[in-house]
């Protein structure tokens, strides 16, 4: 009877190894096609021509220290076959390193959704554009990575192979932070973190710590030590710039100009999932083991965290995406504001809830990361939507997590056929609406180029050059006319640089 029991057992994780097998195989086929149909755009084309070649042999001097990511793009922006499996396997795998982070399937649709559910801006920047893509999904996926050994390391009771997964992690560490600058800190300051944290509670030394350490700190120095960095200090870079004696002054400007919006505001499928956990956990679960203050406190917390979220829909509605973008005014001000105290609020209930279910040092270091990755952003300019994808994928993080700290009736509901089928559902919609959009885009980017090509070889002095469509899904796709743009479009496509390029609408 026991063999028996034993073999039904083996039998029953078989079966779910293969269905969590299948699930990525498919998410990752449907990527495959989907990122297919992204254009090359915008620094694309100088990364893919014979600029991206010379910036290479100069290995990058006074351009910047990302040297992985530059290495990457130059190889991706070269071949659409190579840009679409490496898109599609970097996506899957962040949505796998997020389910080993919050096992069970609820992780798995949540993530999904609200990755295709992500802010247009956020998309077209660290998704759809080859070089945003390269810096900032392939960093933070090779951060999780880090992240999902260390914890691995620390469920195994620190024994078995550790030399060999100190290696990995010193490797791993070291190319992860040559990518993108904030994301870089990010590591160096989680891992002494993580590091201090385990000597004080194990009172011993973990080699893969310490060697996600020294990773991360050599590829800190690494990057720094590009003369870019320096130019940026002292001030002769035209295009970025560090604070310099307005420390505060610049973090405030960054912060109601930029990143409250980015980093938060716009987040309104992620905001409502969050909202949602939140409310079920303190209506239906903790109210029984909450002290009269901390209710009051939850009940707080929780109704400032819905009248945000009913405004930002508001204000989506009414005033739309771009409304004063990049603009400080009193509506932005009193924005800013609002989504401020909705983060401390979210923060405090997040935290409290935790706390309840004894499961705050988890909740914690999502919150502490999102915190750490978006700190940098504040101090630098300029900044834009791609800068809070390592955010937006730490938030996903808590929200899953929340999720699994859910009562057992709670939990069982969550991770329910009808709730998952529904996040399936809305997924299918989600990604049916991206495969219209992309096929256009695709469509029309392949009959500019044609149409440019063959006035190249009649010898034509000019031709039309339409604007694609959906415009605001993609960044920087089209030449302004007769700019650095244009110039590196027709270096990238071989076109001659005679040709006249008569920018025309999409109709």
């Amino acid at each position: 009877m026991a063999d028996k029991l034993r073999k039904m057992a083996k039998t029953k994780v078989t079966d779910e190894k293969q269905k969590k097998i299948a699930r990525y195989l498919i998410v990752f086929a449907l990527l495959v096609v989907l990122c297919w149909m992204f254009p090359y755009t915008g620094d694309d084309w100088a990364w893919g021509s014979s600029m991206g070649i010379d910036r290479l042999n100069s290995l990058f001097e006074g351009y910047n220290g990302r040297y992985a990511g530059n290495l990457l793009v130059i190889c991706l922006t070269r071949s659409n076959v190579l840009k679409s499996l490496v898109m599609a396997g970097c996506i899957t795998g962040t949505i796998f390193c997020m389910e080993y982070f919050v096992e069970g399937e609820t992780t798995f649709y949540l993530s999904v959704l609200v990755l295709l559910a992500m802010p247009r801006y956020l998309v077209r920047q660290s998704i759809v554009w080859t070089s945003g893509f390269t810096n900032y999904e392939v960093s933070i996926f090779l951060t999780l990575i880090c992240l999902c050994i260390l914890k691995r390391n620390y469920a195994a009771g620190d024994k078995g192979q550790q030399a060999k997964w100190a290696i990995i992690v010193f490797i791993v560490a070291t190319i992860s932070t040559l990518f993108v600058e904030h994301v870089t800190l990010y590591n160096v300051a989680i891992s002494i973190i993580l590091l201090f944290a385990y000597l004080l509670k194990m009172h011993k030394r973990n080699a893969v710590l310490i060697s996600y350490v020294i990773g991360s700190l050599a590829g800190c120095a690494l990057m720094f030590s590009n003369s870019a960095y320096r130019n940026i200090a002292e001030g002769s870079d035209t295009y970025r710039q560090m604070v310099g004696s307005g420390v505060i002054g610049q973090a405030i400007k960054n912060y109601f100009k930029v990143i409250y919006k980015e980093a938060y505001f716009n987040n309104i499928a992620l905001n409502f999932m969050l909202l949602t956990v939140c409310l079920i956990a303190l209506i239906t679960c903790l109210p029984d083991f909450m002290s009269r203050l901390e209710k009051a406190i939850g009940g707080f917390c929780a109704i400032i965290m819905v009248v945000f979220w009913v405004y930002s829909v508001y204000s989506r509605i009414v005033y739309g995406y771009e409304y004063q973008y990049g603009e400080i005014t009193k509506h932005t001000v009193a924005e800013g504001i609002l989504t401020a105290i909705n983060v401390l609020a979210t923060i405090i209930l997040v935290l409290l809830i935790s706390y309840r279910r004894g499961t705050f040092i988890k909740t914690g270091f999502w919150v502490l990361s999102a915190i750490l990755v978006t700190g940098p952003i504040f101090f630098v300019n300029p900044i834009g939507s791609r800068c809070f994808f390592a955010s937006y994928i730490f938030l996903v993080n808590l929200t899953c997590q929340l999720i699994k700290d859910l009562p057992t009736k709670a939990n069982v509901i969550m991770n329910s056929h009808k709730v998952l089928g529904l996040f399936l559902i809305i997924s299918v919609v989600f990604l049916g609406r991206y495969y219209i959009i992309f096929h256009d885009i695709y469509t029309a980017d392949a009959d500019r180029l044609a149409k440019a090509v063959a006035a190249a070889e009649n010898n034509k002095s000019e031709v039309d050059f339409t604007h694609l469509p959906h415009e605001s899904y993609l960044w920087m796709p089209t030449p302004k006319g007769d700019d650095i743009w244009e110039k590196r479009y027709k270096l990238f496509h071989n076109i001659p640089e005679e040709l006249d390029f008569n920018i025309v609408e999409y109709k």
